[in-house]
C-alpha cells in the first residue's frame, strides 16, 4: 500500500518521521497538488522515494529517487539519480513548471528526505516520539499546575512545635493560625 506525502511542516506523515526541528528545516516547502511523494513497502535494502504524478493513470515503474547505497550511506542529491524519468517526462506530461518545483524541493530537501525515507524502512516515527513526549510533559505540566491550585495556601504556625496549626497565607496582612489563632 502507498503512502503519500507532501514535503511540507504539517503534512501528517512528514511530522510522524521528523521532529519538529527537522521540520522546521524544509526548504523549500511543497507548493501545490500536481505531484506527491510516495513511500511503499518492500526495500530491504536502500531507502528510495518515488514521485507519483496526479491524474496521470500510472501505477507501476513510478520516477524513482534512490537515497543511499546499498550498504547505507547518504548519496549526494544528483538528478541522475532519479530512474524511470521518462514517466514524469512523457507519459504523465508534467508542466516544465512543476517539475522545476518538484527538483528544487527534492535538492532543497534532500538530506531530510533521506531520513524520512531510512525512519520509513525502520519503522523509526521520531517525529511521533517527539509529539508523545511533548504531549506527556504539556499534560504533567498541567497536573501540576492544577494541583498547585487546588492544594491549600497553608504554612505552618511559626509556634511550632508547640501549636501544630497552620496559617492561611494572604497576599496582604496577617492571618490567624487555624490552632492558636495568633495571627502571623
Amino acid at each position: 500500500m502507498p503512502t503519500l506525502f507532501k514535503m511540507q511542516l504539517a503534512d501528517p506523515i512528514v511530522a510522524r518521521y521528523l521532529t519538529l526541528g527537522e521540520r522546521g528545516r524544509i526548504q523549500p516547502a511543497q507548493a501545490g497538488d500536481s505531484w506527491d511523494f510516495e513511500f511503499h513497502g518492500g526495500h530491504e535494502t536502500g531507502t528510495p522515494f518515488y514521485i507519483r504524478p496526479r491524474n496521470c493513470g500510472v501505477s507501476r515503474n513510478l520516477t524513482k529517487f534512490d537515497t543511499r547505497t546499498r550498504d547505507g550511506a547518504v548519496l549526494n542529491y544528483s538528478a541522475d539519480r532519479m530512474v524511470n524519468q521518462d514517466v514524469i517526462e512523457r507519459t504523465c506530461k508534467m508542466g516544465a513548471g512543476d517539475k522545476a518545483h518538484m527538483y528544487a524541493v527534492v535538492q532543497g530537501n534532500w538530506n531530510l528526505l533521506a531520513e524520512i525515507s531510512r525512519r520509513f524502512r525502520d519503522g523509526d516515527r521520531q517525529g511521533e516520539v517527539e509529539q508523545a513526549q511533548l504531549a506527556a510533559q504539556a499534560a504533567a505540566a498541567a497536573a501540576a499546575a492544577a494541583a498547585a491550585a487546588a492544594a491549600p495556601q497553608t504554612r505552618p504556625c511559626r509556634n511550632a512545635p508547640a501549636c501544630p496549626g497552620n496559617v492561611r497565607i494572604v497576599r496582604q496582612g496577617l492571618a490567624p493560625c487555624d490552632t492558636c489563632y495568633q495571627y502571623q
